[in-house]
């Protein structure tokens, strides 16, 4: 029952272990500001992983909705 940010943690690897651990679905985006650039290394990173479109909305959006009921 837990879930999975992407902050902090802007590297392939790391993202897609995660996925195949927990699932895409249990996998949320975020930016750890003012530590990190939520553009540079957030956005940016998230965008050049290879993931289907909506793998990439459920992280950004969809999931994030779901979870707290937006």
């Amino acid at each position: 029952h837990f879930h999975i940010t992407t902050s902090g943690m802007n590297y392939a690897p790391q993202l897609l272990m995660s996925i195949q651990v927990v699932g895409v679905d249990r996998i949320l985006f975020a930016a750890d500001w003012p530590f990190e650039k939520q553009k540079e290394d957030g956005t940016d990173a998230m965008d050049a992983i290879s993931l289907s479109p909506d793998d990439k909305k459920k992280i950004y959006q969809t999931n994030a909705e779901r979870v707290f009921k937006l």
